[in-house]
């Protein structure tokens, strides 16, 4: 099971022009489910993505793999 709980990811953190990429994004995908992540450009998916493939954090919110929270691995 994949979880994610209010994630929240932001390029150029804490700046004028700062980029809110993934604003409470919650979402759950049990174990043999099929999910598409679709949406229009600049929409977050590959942020998203990255976020799921533990190639990019994110300022707050939740991870929980398998019921391990991995928010901060």
């Amino acid at each position: 099971m994949i979880e994610l709980q209010q994630v929240n990811k932001t390029y150029s953190y804490k700046k004028a022009n700062a980029v809110h990429a993934l604003v409470d994004v919650s979402l759950r995908i049990n174990e043999g489910e099929l999910t598409a992540i679709v949406g229009k450009s600049g929409s977050g998916k590959s942020t998203l993505l990255n976020v799921l493939g533990c190639m990019d954090t994110f300022e707050t919110g939740t991870y929980l793999f398998d019921g391990k929270d991995i928010t901060h691995v």
